[in-house]
């Protein structure tokens, strides 16, 4: 019996680790490279230099639903942000347009942001559902900005130092409950009580000296529960107390520069510039597993959806996969007498909050989400679990409050229950 054992685990460890393998799944651009991906309501976005492409197959197909908008091989479209129906693309060389009808239409965003000739290029663009904020400095102009969502005008933020320079260019931003974080090269995070008025500074112990600073790079700050994390040329840090002390947690695999920090809610992902490695967390940064093999490039985005981890690297114009990481968190893998889905905590909730379910044996488990009209927002959850009680962090940020729906459907049970966003 102990040697079958043995051979299972062995096996186990085995299949885990060939569906660990990044493969390439589809081409979005058959000009560009792609930049950026993100999934918004259960559909997959790429942005590359000529537009904006739409998949509703889970990166199957794509559809570029700019009608090339901007039509300048010059520029190219980088980061795009989400607040309800209204689309945000910011740009290297046009600013920020939008999309106030979720794609049907496109116009410039500029007003109160400008003006833009061949630059400068916006180097952070970000939505927690009802502001949207972006950053950049050039040679004649620089600053940080917010807007509430909508085709309104922007509104330079005038906070101290903050956004006035290099060194306090707001890099990252990110949401805790009420607060919001922005991080700068040199003066470490700030913290928001008002939506990004007002910003006060935080201690900023061990804070790393050299902070990312270069062209092709996403947001250097993200949050986990009540944990931020940020990427620079020293590695990846983390803060346990909203930005007052920091630590090193990447455990010296930052040989390079940070490219990418992205989290699904259960996971950490990191990858390195320059360098064909990325790795991933489940336990906060304590401890980190290699998921290099497959990789064509440096990965510049990640993105979680339905159980399937999704790339883009750099120069490459397909999006690639990786099948072997689950962001549904085991919190307990005794086996429960019963299905249960339990009731999301907290709620209301702002931004984000957790579904619990128990499965008592294997299943097909599929985890859904409606809006207040039935309307699927996608699959957050669509693979075999094995028996086990089970978490699922649901992020909300580019939705708008209201009233959600989520069911659990494994085997025959089915169950649905109701959650309130409340921004």
């Amino acid at each position: 019996m102990k040697i079958l054992t043995i051979v299972f685990v062995f096996f186990a460890i085995f299949v885990n680790q060939l569906d660990a393998q990044w493969t390439t799944l589809s081409t979005v651009s058959t000009n560009y490279p792609s930049n950026f991906i993100v999934n918004n309501n259960g559909d997959l976005y790429v942005t590359t230099n000529d537009g904006v492409y739409k998949s509703i197959d889970d990166g199957m197909s794509w559809s570029e639903i700019t009608n090339s908008f901007i039509n300048d091989p010059s520029n190219a479209n980088r980061y795009i942000e989400f607040a309800g129906n209204n689309i945000y693309v910011a740009t290297t060389t046009n600013g920020v347009y939008m999309s106030p009808d979720n794609g049907g239409t496109w116009q410039f965003d500029t007003t109160g942001l400008g003006p833009f000739n061949f630059g400068p290029e916006i180097d952070l663009l970000y939505s927690d559902g009802n502001n949207i904020f972006a950053s950049y400095v050039g040679f004649s102009a620089n600053g940080f900005f917010r807007k509430t969502s909508g085709t309104g005008p922007w509104t330079k933020v005038v906070s101290g130092t903050l956004g006035n320079d290099y060194g306090s260019e707001v890099l990252g931003l990110t949401r805790i409950g009420t607060e919001l974080f922005a991080a700068t090269p040199s003066l470490g995070v700030f913290v928001s009580s008002d939506d990004g008025v007002s910003w006060t500074q935080k201690s900023n112990n061990n804070f790393p000296a050299n902070a990312t600073i270069f062209p092709f790079n996403s947001n250097r700050l993200i949050s986990k529960e009540n944990n931020l994390y940020y990427k620079s040329h020293d590695g990846l840090f983390m803060s346990t107390d909203f930005g007052n002390n920091w630590s090193r947690i990447d455990q010296g695999f930052a040989a390079s520069s940070i490219q990418c920090i992205y989290t699904d809610g259960a996971n950490i992902y990191a990858s390195l510039w320059g360098n064909d490695n990325a790795y991933y967390s489940t336990d906060d940064g304590t401890t980190w597993q290699d998921i290099s093999a497959g990789l064509p490039q440096w990965v510049v985005s990640f993105v979680m959806k339905g159980g399937t981890l999704f790339a883009t690297t750099f120069g490459d114009s397909e999006v690639i996969i990786n099948n072997g990481i689950s962001d549904v968190e085991l919190i307990n893998s005794e086996v429960p007498a019963k299905f249960v889905l339990e009731n999301n905590f907290p709620n209301p909730f702002n931004p984000s909050t957790k579904i619990k379910f128990s499965i008592p044996y294997a299943s097909n488990v599929t985890l859904e989400v409606f809006n207040s009209i039935g309307e699927s927002l996608g699959l957050l959850v669509s693979q075999e679990l094995p028996s086990g009680i089970y978490n699922y962090q649901w992020d909300a940020t580019s939705l708008t409050s209201g009233v959600y729906f989520y069911r659990l459907r494994a085997g025959s049970f089915v169950e649905t229950k109701k959650m309130i966003l409340m921004k």
